[in-house]
């Protein structure tokens, strides 16, 4: 299975994509490259949420993070290190023009060394350093699935995936991710949603 799409509690995107950290993103010009993610305390302003989130996934949150793709562009195709699972929750701009998309790859290729984004230390909350192991384009099959990221949704990262963006705009996700998410729980995607 690809994704399962949830209700929240407590959440408000009113609050989230009015905070002044999402507002600065959206003017930002000086993005390293076409994807970029970046750390966002979100107990601090939403703890009740915080909270459920926790309580649902009967787990302490180990990072929460806004991924930010620029417009007119597609990030590498890639799985994350070290998660198999996330709640991505859409911020602004994900609408028909945006979509996530998975492939088949060729199991014989090898994938690219772990892209690395070492930027815990740099903060008091959740987080982690995070990674992704990109794939070359002929190691490519092809397309198997896609949505349109408009609902919070469990995303299964263990297969290989990107973000294109048509649009002329900045899209932003918030991504939540747990330590019953990591691939060293041994809880496979499809075993982690049959409880949520």
């Amino acid at each position: 299975m690809f994704y399962k799409k949830i209700d929240l509690q407590y959440y408000d995107n009113d609050i989230i994509s009015n905070h002044p950290d999402v507002q600065q993103l959206l003017v930002k010009k000086d993005f390293e490259k076409n994807w970029n993610a970046q750390l966002f305390d979100l107990k601090s302003v939403l703890p009740e949420f915080y909270n459920w989130c926790e309580d649902l996934f009967n787990s302490k949150i180990t990072v929460t993070r806004f991924f930010i793709s620029l417009p007119k562009t597609s990030t590498k195709i890639h799985v994350d290190y070290g998660y198999n699972t996330a709640l991505n929750i859409p911020i602004i701009n994900c609408n028909n023009q945006s979509k996530n998309i998975w492939y088949n790859v060729d199991p014989n290729k090898k994938p690219l060394e772990p892209n690395w984004q070492h930027d815990a230390s740099t903060v008091n909350f959740a987080a982690n350093n995070g990674a992704a192991i990109g794939y070359p384009p002929d190691s490519i099959i092809g397309p198997i699935h896609e949505i349109v990221l408009d609902k919070p949704t469990l995303f299964n990262t263990s297969i290989p995936h990107n973000v294109v963006t048509e649009e002329e705009v900045h899209r932003i996700v918030l991504t939540v991710r747990t330590e019953s998410m990591r691939r060293s729980s041994n809880i496979s995607f499809d075993d982690f949603i049959k409880g949520h």
